[in-house]
């Protein structure tokens, strides 16, 4: 889950380096929301060990404000809404660095994704989806 997330993440950032006509602009951001509301509803069902109950609360949130910022980016693109392209540009940094803080303080703490959920090699990432696909 943390991959896709992370994978969001530098696919807006290409988007914004590719795209350039607004209904294009518009329809990555729909994906991207889709995606982000998929990754929420299935951290959802996640029950993580009692160690990682605050940052897998972090995650939840991160991603519900990754969901938001692509929600705002998409109207203001498909509705030439300045306002809304820039308080989506500005809440889709903000989640991005939380999530980079995030991935950074589990480090720290002797924590990567991976092992914080059993290991990569196990197929499961931070939030405990599969890496396969869900």
């Amino acid at each position: 889950m943390t991959e896709r997330l992370g994978a969001l993440y530098a696919r807006w950032r290409q988007d914004l380096e590719l795209l350039s006509a607004e209904p294009e602009m518009a329809n990555a951001a729909s994906i991207q929301r889709w995606e982000a509301a998929g990754l929420l509803d299935r951290s959802r069902t996640v029950q993580p060990p009692a160690a990682l109950l605050r940052a897998h609360s972090e995650l939840r949130s991160i991603i519900a404000d990754t969901a938001r910022a692509a929600q705002l980016l998409s109207n203001g693109y498909r509705f030439h809404s300045s306002r809304a392209r820039c308080d989506g540009h500005a809440l889709m940094l903000a989640s991005e660095a939380r999530f980079s803080a995030l991935c950074e303080s589990l480090a720290a703490s002797g924590l990567s994704i991976a092992r914080a959920t059993g290991g990569a090699d196990a197929g499961h990432d931070a939030a405990g989806g599969s890496a396969a696909g869900g």
